[in-house]
């Protein structure tokens, strides 16, 4: 996905998006599930998460409308992109949850009906993919928590009870967690992040609706500055590292469109946003492999997935 040939099918996507609807139909055709919202069955209240441990097997986690937790897989690349039955976590939550791996192991971490942070580990190698116990962490929050996993640790950030921006490390082989360190600035919405090398990047939704990112050196600590991005948002930014270069960011709008900004340097930090089709009542998500794969809740609450 870094390659210099990803980066040109990418702007051929947007040639492709303009062209006629014939057009359009031919190239789908050859590259089924291109540019088309594809539902699964079920029902979310919240913003979902996905995974990809390989282009033809997609991880979706998503709250359901009885505030379960819930899971399946998706074969993103061959139609009729078969889905595999929901599987019930024990638990429950009142927000989206997030979610990563680390080899067959899928780490799930969520906000409880408490108000506090939980995560567990489901073993999805063979059925009957068997779940651990939840871990609490210290700490509470009002909104959906996000996980990035390196194998060694995973690296938690939240939004506090007090709007603050907040980020810890639990030590995978012991399950210990480490004191957590609060970010500058405020935020309306849980904050995602990603990494690349002891490199956290932090998206969040400003006070002021304005999309920021910044980034936390996870040796030292040293927090960077916050730079906007133009667009504004009500909702939960997501994003995606591509390199030390360059990153993603996927909003909800005011209008409740889906925008992407695929490249975003960080030599000049600027966004350059792309409306996808559909519009979307929660924070959207994206992971990439041959692609990328949007998940969104929609206007109907239903759980619909992408592959641009």
């Amino acid at each position: 996905m870094e390659l210099n040939g990803f980066r040109m099918n990418k702007y051929a996507s947007f040639i492709i998006a303009a062209c006629t609807l014939l057009f359009s139909a031919c190239v789908q055709s050859t590259y089924a599930g291109f540019w088309s919202w594809t539902k699964l069955t079920g029902a979310t209240a919240s913003n979902g998460a996905l995974w990809l441990v390989s282009p033809n097997c997609m991880y979706v986690v998503v709250r359901g409308t009885d505030n379960g937790i819930y899971w399946c897989t998706v074969d993103p690349q061959t139609p009729p992109y078969v889905q595999g039955p929901w599987h019930k976590l024990t638990g429950a939550t009142l927000s989206g949850p997030s979610i990563d791996f680390a080899s067959f192991t899928m780490y799930v971490a969520v906000r409880g009906t408490d108000n506090g942070i939980y995560w567990c580990t489901v073993n999805t190698q063979t059925p009957p993919y068997v779940q651990g116990p939840w871990h609490k962490l210290t700490g509470a929050t009002m909104d959906s928590p996000y996980i990035y996993v390196n194998g060694i640790f995973m690296y938690v950030a939240v939004r506090g009870m007090d709007n603050g921006i907040y980020w810890c490390k639990v030590t995978l082989s012991t399950s210990v967690q480490g004191p957590w360190n609060r970010l500058t600035g405020a935020t309306l919405s849980g904050p995602t992040l990603d990494a690349v090398a002891d490199t956290l990047y932090v998206a969040v939704r400003g006070t002021d609706n304005g999309i920021y990112v910044t980034t936390v050196n996870t040796i030292s600590g040293v927090q960077g500055a916050w730079h906007r991005l133009t667009g504004a948002t009500q909702d939960s930014p997501s994003i995606n590292v591509w390199s030390s270069a360059d990153f993603a960011v996927t909003v909800r709008g005011l209008d409740n469109g889906v925008y992407v900004a695929w490249d975003v340097y960080t030599s000049d930090w600027k966004a350059y946003w792309t409306k996808l089709p559909g519009a979307t009542l929660s924070g959207p998500r994206m992971r990439a492999w041959n692609g990328e794969h949007f998940l969104v809740r929609g206007t109907d609450n239903g759980i619909y997935w992408m592959l641009t």
